[in-house]
């Protein structure tokens, strides 16, 4: 059970990092192209519009957590009758989903003009585009449940290959179509067709691969009532965080400018996709970590994992947050232009963020796989309210950076402390102090490391940008390898994981 766990991890990880990786290069070639032929106006609009669709994602209700979570025991006791009800179940509830997203999401057209602020000569079809875009966004949940019969059995790497192909599909007709008719209503329907097909196809795959999914049978009462007990607070959660991360474009475009949102949207292609890269890694984990709980009681062994899992990730996101703080702004100064930077501050923020966000998912993990959704109940709570309050408060007196850090205060306030917390004090049986002094710890590492290469960078003025911008580069990533790996060299838990990397690599050449 421990190898197939290890090979599927791997597999998943390796699968969805090229992939991601493949996606984000298109991702920018799209992106300049848009720009260039569509303008700020659209670009500012599908920011918005996206973040109209998230907070109108939260009618799945966390559904996918508490049922990925639910089916770890099945899979593990190959019960495929119970299996099957529950995707039946979950099946419904999606489609009902979708209904609610597309009926919500028109009715919202008639306060389109308080959130869209656009210049008065602007000619652009708003109403249009807002349209496709919840259609887009509903159909998503029609024919797409059989997903999560994949990600539960830790075999997502096979619909990672799947919409890997998809993606690299529909950029390259978005690229065709900017370039030829320059229509960006056409993109929005090409991206509702490929959404179909993909559900279809996908559909008819897992009905191919688990055969049993044909069963028509029900969820009894009871499991019925733990599944909605767990999804219930599971809710609460997916409120919470929707409202920390899914209402900043919202509140920039109606205080400030819709414009400002396609400026931000640039950062963010940035930054969400290193997220994105990040989360790939980890969050393949989860389920490895859902069925170590159920397949080994040895608590010692889990809190080793943990650990590993937690200072292995932090070496990524310490990395990739310092190579974004000082390299960001000189990559878009190349990419488009000095009119398209944020201040420094602004940018200081966007990382802080970047960096809180990404180290909760390892901890995050372990209290999604232990399933303690009602203990977490708080969290979200207090998250979104600090987060609206600090960004409306702050916004009409330093704009845009009153918004984000909004997010920033939300994050240490509400979600820093209460996983590990919890983690801690019901699955490891440990005080939480430990987590947070080695939280300290990190964080210490991390800002020493971006405040060297920041004033060092500020030395290197070449004329050429693209010179400017490699040696910057290259003593960002010389700096912060060193660093890091100086650091990682007095916590046990990396030497122990060089060890064995060692072990492993010595057993492949031997067997050469």
């Amino acid at each position: 059970m421990s190898k197939g766990r290890t090979r599927n991890a791997v597999i998943n990880v390796a699968v969805n990092l090229t992939s991601k990786v493949l996606q984000l290069l298109l991702s920018f070639v799209f992106r300049t192209l848009l720009i260039r032929y569509a303008g700020n106006e659209i670009l500012g609009l599908d920011g918005l519009f996206s973040s109209i669709v998230t907070v109108l994602n939260m009618a799945d209700l966390g559904i996918v957590t508490a049922v990925i979570y639910f089916l770890y025991r099945p899979i593990v006791e190959c019960d495929y009758e119970k299996i099957a009800a529950t995707m039946n179940f979950f099946q419904k509830f999606y489609i009902s989903v979708g209904v609610f997203v597309l009926s919500v999401g028109c009715a919202l057209i008639p306060i389109l003009p308080f959130l869209v602020k656009l210049p008065e000569n602007s000619n652009v079809n708003i109403n249009l585009i807002y349209v496709l875009t919840i259609i887009n966004t509903a159909t998503s949940y029609f024919l797409s449940s059989r997903r999560i019969i994949f990600e539960a059995n830790q075999e997502l790497y096979r619909l990672t290959l799947i919409d890997f192909i998809v993606q690299v599909a529909l950029q390259i007709t978005q690229i065709i179509i900017i370039v030829t008719i320059k229509n960006y209503i056409a993109i929005l329907i090409a991206r509702i067709v490929y959404q179909v097909l993909t559900n279809i196809f996908i559909w008819i795959y897992a009905l191919k691969k688990y055969p049993w999914l044909k069963n028509k049978s029900k969820l009894s009462k009871d499991c019925k009532k733990t599944l909605l007990t767990n999804t219930s607070a599971v809710m609460v959660h997916k409120v919470g965080g929707v409202l920390v991360t899914g209402t900043d474009n919202i509140i920039i475009s109606s205080f400030i400018s819709t414009l400002l949102v396609g400026f931000y949207s640039n950062y963010n292609l940035i930054i969400s996709s290193l997220s994105t890269i990040a989360i790939a890694i980890i969050t393949v984990l989860t389920p490895s970590i859902g069925n170590l709980k159920e397949s080994s009681k040895d608590i010692e062994h889990h809190y080793k994992i943990f650990k590993k899992i937690n200072s292995l990730s932090y070496i990524m996101i310490a990395f990739m947050s310092i190579c974004l703080f000082n390299l960001i702004n000189p990559f878009i100064q190349i990419w488009l232009g000095k009119e398209y930077l944020f201040d420094t501050n602004v940018v200081l923020v966007l990382c802080v963020n970047f960096y809180i966000s990404l180290m909760r998912y390892p901890i995050g993990a372990f209290a999604t796989a232990g399933g303690y959704f009602k203990q977490m109940t708080i969290k979200p709570i207090a998250e979104s309210i600090i987060n609206l309050v600090v960004s409306l408060s702050l916004v009409n007196y330093i704009g845009i950076l009153g918004v984000f850090l909004g997010t920033t205060v939300s994050l240490v306030l509400g979600s820093l402390w209460v996983d590990p917390v919890i983690v801690y004090k019901k699955w490891f049986k440990k005080n939480s102090l430990l987590f947070f002094i080695n939280y300290i710890m990190q964080f210490i590492v991390l800002v020493v490391l971006s405040t060297i290469i920041y004033y060092i960078n500020k030395f290197i003025t070449f004329e050429n940008e693209i010179g400017s911008f490699v040696c910057k580069m290259v003593i960002a990533i010389i700096i912060s390898i060193l660093g890091l790996f100086a650091y990682s060299l007095i916590v046990p838990e990396f030497r122990e994981t060089l060890v064995a990397g060692k072990r492993k690599i010595k057993k492949v050449f031997r067997k050469k």
